[in-house]
């Protein structure tokens, strides 16, 4: 089946004989195929209040990709208002990737993000290096580009890897509070 465009006479949108819907293309290659030059796809709600998603399943197996309502909470549970979703439905994982290689991973019970693993077993992995700018605070330690300090001032290593127990490091390389502290 051709629809032809009356204006310019050419095809807008081809069905072909594998059930193949091609639109921009007289070839589609894909159940649903999209061709042009700075092709858009659009799925709007008619209300400012829905939900817009698509639904992908394949073994009855969900995952979705979507825009929460104003409400939220419509796609996943705990969904905030309009926030953009993507997830996996049932017990199985988030995965993104570059260059088809899995990059980072999010596991479906217990929430671990893996960087670099596909099994993270702690809440954040991280396989491989990792760069952090700013200021890094690990419940009383904390490490910055110039210093690394932990319980306040108990031990503290600057940029110059002079080191202070018990006080801030000093003019020699180990400073130590004579005093007692606890």
């Amino acid at each position: 089946t051709r629809g032809a465009d009356p204006y310019n006479a050419t095809d807008i949108m081809i069905l072909d004989k594998g059930g193949n819907v091609g639109i921009g293309t007289t070839n589609p290659v894909q159940t649903l195929d999209i061709q042009a030059a700075a092709a858009t796809f659009s799925i709007k709600s008619t209300t400012a209040t829905n939900r817009v998603m698509t639904l992908y399943n394949n073994n009855n197996i969900n995952s979705y990709l979507g825009l929460e309502s104003s409400a939220g909470g419509t796609i996943i549970t705990g969904g905030l208002p309009y926030a953009m979703v993507m997830a996996s439905g049932g017990a199985y994982p988030l995965q993104l990737g570059t260059d088809d290689t899995a990059r980072m991973t999010i596991l479906p019970t217990t929430g671990n993000v893996g960087i670099g693993t596909t099994t993270p077993g702690a809440l954040l992995a991280v396989h491989g290096n990792a760069l952090i700018a700013g200021t890094t605070t690990v419940r009383a330690l904390v490490a910055t580009s110039s210093s690394l300090t932990v319980g306040g001032d108990k031990f503290v290593v600057d940029a110059s890897w002079k080191v202070g127990i018990g006080t801030a490091p000093g003019a020699n390389p180990l400073s130590v509070y004579r005093g007692t502290f606890g």
